[in-house]
């Protein structure tokens, strides 16, 4: 399906923007130099020395040996979507010392003695510079420690020239001594593990620099981006002098390094692929997030507030929203509306079928109805099409929010005063509050109950401009837990841009798997703000025949939390469940569920027409006459929906019982699982376990010890993020 086509909003629009919506965030802005390229001995003498990087092939699902399968979990474990890992610069200094204690070791005659006092005495200096840049990074003096990183490259750099000054053959004589050539070899990988390492400090120092500016908070940071941004070569040598330095320390023999220093490099060794990822991402990142800042170009991007005490598909009901113009630091609330999501609603007309389940509470398919798809990219750009239908042009962009992220930003900005409506707002009591302003304390004669959250998003975003440097890393660490748990998703109607939000995983995309699947979809119709005190146990039973038919059993167990007369909490909670499962899949039963009756739906306005974007994607859907289950195909995925309505202190169980549609068969296969989690979804566990027959034997899995015996598995853990679960079945000899 093509994305929504950006259309900009006329140029004059902008000139009666109320002040108040107004956050210049631009002081002291300033765009910093790419670095100076450097001579041979920095640049293009190392460049001939690094090896290109090597990716695994990914395994196949059947007929792979034990070992393969293992490695390629394994590999596949130390995949990140972080945006930015820090880098450790007191791991440095480890990796000098054991260099210093190496060559201590190396006893050799006339002049390798002078080589290692020459290299002992420039691995001395580079250590001392490697504290000081330590020193000076976490105090953010970027400049300082830059020198000092470079410093200590020098010195590394001359300490592999020294290696150069042997005499050929006594260099040859030398590697083969059992213990001095072990660890002259060792010595010579770690001498350029290092230096590697603090080139990529010293590169990335240059541009981290615009965040020691003078400017505070968005402004530093926009100046931080567009530094970034221009200087994508840059990026590109640091992610390969980590590389470098990888393959440095691959080869490093861990007997030749002292065992007081071996946990420490085996550890640097081990998050190595990660921080390559993230290097990685952080190119995308920033040319993401440059264009959500307008750091480029201006952009609009609506923010949607998503209220996920009322679940919806990608994370709550569509209260309120806020059309924001980005333009290097200035910020422009465009369109605010008081009455939220409902002043887009009357200019849409009413002749959009709904989804059938929504047919239940609404005759027409609108804009605060607008996410029914739980793949957010699909969702936006329904959401993009209503907007652009009532307001005539489209945003670039979309950013959706759950209240999770607003108090863990105010985790950070500490409490917010709002002296308009005489209170405080902080971490604890943000979601009460919100509520009440919004639902019952406004003004009924204005009719703008929405007024609140229009009023929180400056005081938020300025207090957030104000931030110092020393909490960047928590509010980093908030955005990335937030984008994994869905509490935060971007699509962007750039094509390019959002093929870049999927790889950093923050689309809110529904996942993909090869194997099996699962995902649990809620969404709430009519079952008020209940969805805060609601708890779900998902049990996942798996039984494996002796021919490799697999069956599965899905138990939901959900209990309302709620107090009867509570104005929030203790109304009915009504809910129609998806569950997404491998395509192909063939129910075999569902009971416990309460389907909703014919007479429950509305009828349709004369001339209603259905959405040619949910038709496409829906795809052809059927009711099980047995069970009332609502059955269809979409995202690849085979799709059983159903109902459950509870009443405050009630708890109910439904179960869904399928075949899968491949066989687990053969002398060795692999199970997959993978876990999907809806974005919004709170208080879930997800309790798995699967079992074969006497013939078959689990012979390795993901789980933590103890979890597996030779016929079964299990395990139980919280829903907070999707998941992945592996586990290899051998067949018995006969």
């Amino acid at each position: 399906m093509k994305p929504t086509e950006y259309t900009p909003p006329p140029p004059e629009r902008y000139d009666d923007v109320p002040l108040q919506n107004v956050l210049d965030l631009r002081a002291h802005v300033t765009q910093r130099p790419a670095p100076p390229t450097r001579g041979e001995t920095l640049e293009t003498f190392w460049q001939k020395k690094r090896a290109p990087s090597v990716k695994l092939p990914r395994t196949k699902r059947h007929h792979t040996h034990l070992a393969s399968m293992k490695s390629s979990f394994d590999a596949q474990k130390m995949k990140t979507h972080a945006f930015v890992q820090r880098v450790n610069l007191g791991a440095f200094p480890i990796i000098a010392a054991a260099i210093l204690v190496i060559f201590a070791g190396v006893a050799a005659y006339g002049q390798v003695i002078g080589v290692k006092n020459k290299v002992l005495s420039l691995a001395r200096s580079g250590y001392v510079s490697l504290q000081v840049a330590g020193a000076k990074a976490e105090s953010h003096d970027l400049t300082s420690a830059q020198t000092a990183l470079e410093n200590a490259s020098q010195s590394f750099a001359n300490a592999d020239s020294a290696f150069n000054e042997l005499n050929p053959t006594l260099s040859v004589v030398v590697s083969h001594l059992p213990i001095a050539g072990s660890k002259l070899k060792s010595a010579k990988h770690l001498v350029n593990a290092a230096r590697s390492f603090t080139d990529a400090g010293s590169v990335f120092a240059t541009l981290a620099a615009p965040l020691t500016s003078t400017g505070e908070g968005f402004s530093s940071i926009a100046g931080f981006l567009k530094n970034i941004d221009a200087n994508q070569h840059s990026l590109d040598t640091i992610v390969a002098d980590v590389t470098s330095a990888s393959n440095e320390l691959a080869q490093v023999r861990a007997s030749d390094i002292p065992a007081q220093y071996r946990d420490q490099v085996n550890r640097i060794q081990d998050v190595l692929p990660g921080l390559q990822g993230s290097l990685t991402n952080l190119g995308n990142g920033t040319h993401v997030l440059a264009d959500v800042f307008g750091v480029n170009a201006p952009s609009e991007y609506l923010f949607i507030f998503q209220n996920s005490n009322e679940l919806r598909p990608t994370g709550g009901f569509i209260g309120s929203f806020a059309l924001m113009r980005m333009d290097n630091g200035t910020f422009k609330m465009l369109d605010a509306p008081s009455r939220g999501s409902f002043d887009i609603d009357q200019y849409l007309p009413a002749t959009v079928a709904p989804p059938k389940p929504l047919q239940v509470i609404v005759p027409s398919w609108y804009f605060r109805d607008a996410n029914w798809f739980p793949d957010f990219p699909t969702s936006a750009q329904q959401i993009a099409a209503f907007y652009q239908q009532a307001r005539g042009f489209a945003p670039h962009g979309i950013v959706a929010f759950t209240p999770q992220l607003i108090e863990e930003l105010l985790a950070i900005t500490g409490p917010i005063e709002l002296p308009s409506y005489k209170v405080t707002i902080d971490q604890t009591n943000f979601t009460q509050i919100s509520q009440q302003q919004v639902e019952q304390n406004y003004d009924l004669r204005a009719n703008n109950p929405k007024q609140f959250i229009v009023d929180l998003i400056p005081a938020i975003t300025e207090r957030l401009s104000k931030l110092q440097m020393s909490q960047y890393p928590q509010l980093i660490a908030v955005f990335a837990k937030s984008a994994s748990a869905g509490d935060v998703q971007l699509w962007s109607g750039d094509a390019t841009i959002e093929q870049q939000v999927k790889d950093l995983g923050w689309s809110g995309s529904m996942l993909t798997s090869n194997g099996d699947f699962v995902e649990l979809v809620n969404t709430n119709i009519g079952g008020g703000k209940t969805d805060g005190v609601m708890k779900d146990v998902i049990k996942d039973r798996v039984v494996v025949a002796a021919d490799g038919t697999a069956t599965v059993a899905v138990e939901v167990t959900r209990t309302h939390g709620g107090t009867a007369g509570d104005p929030f909490t203790g109304s009915e909670n009504r809910t129609y469940h998806r569950l997404y499962v491998p395509l192909g899949s063939k129910l075999i039963d569902a009971e416990g569920f309460t389907p909703m009756p014919a007479s429950s739906y509305q009828t349709l306005p004369a001339g209603s027409k259905p959405n040619a974007l949910l038709t496409s994607f829906e795809g052809r859907a059927f009711v099980d006459e047995s069970t009332g289950t609502r059955i269809n195909d979409e995202f690849g995925k085979t799709v059983f929906g159903n109902w459950t309505s509870l009443q405050p202190g009630q708890s109910a169980t439904f179960r869904l019982t399928y075949q899968l549609p491949f066989k687990i068969v053969g002398s060795l296969d692999r199970y997959d699982l993978t876990v999907g989690k809806q974005a919004g979804a709170r208080n879930q566990t997800f309790d798995f376990g699967l079992s074969v027959t006497d013939s078959d034997s689990i012979v390795w899995s993901s789980f933590p010890p103890g979890r597996q015996k030779s016929s079964s598995v299990s395990n139980s853990s919280s829903l907070d993020a999707a998941q992945t679960l592996s586990l290899i079945i051998q067949q018995k000899e006969k």
